[in-house]
């Protein structure tokens, strides 16, 4: 293989995943914005590749003490996200968005999750 080969052969195989978007969800999470009892918030950023239809976005956590769980349709604009969820007071822990899409006729789900940090809402 000459030089030129192996140039383009590192271009394919780093390069160009690089290039290429991939469908993408971040997360973001306050407990009590704007000192509102009650609530935890969810927002943040997302995007698709051409080809893809977006669906909806669903923001959830879980309350800590009993598993008990909390979801809602986040109103999504272009390219970022949120929702404020009524909960009742306590620690939740684990907090996700996810990202449902319309990838060659089928649903396709993007999740990222926080089951590290606890957040606590009043």
């Amino acid at each position: 293989m000459n030089v030129r080969g192996v140039i383009a052969l590192v271009f394919v195989l780093v390069a160009a995943p690089v290039v290429l978007a991939v469908p993408s969800i971040s997360l973001t999470v306050t407990p009590n914005p704007n000192n509102s009892p009650q609530v935890i918030k969810g927002d943040g950023a997302w995007s698709l590749d051409k080809g893809q239809s977006f669906s909806k976005i669903v923001f959830g956590v879980t309350l800590k003490s009993n598993g008990q769980e909390t979801t809602g349709d986040a109103s999504a604009a272009v390219a970022t996200w949120e929702k404020n969820l009524s909960v009742v007071a306590g620690d939740y822990i684990p907090t996700r968005a996810t990202l449902q899409y319309i990838e060659n006729k089928m649903v396709q789900e993007l999740t990222t999750k926080d089951d590290k940090n606890v957040f606590t809402v009043k």
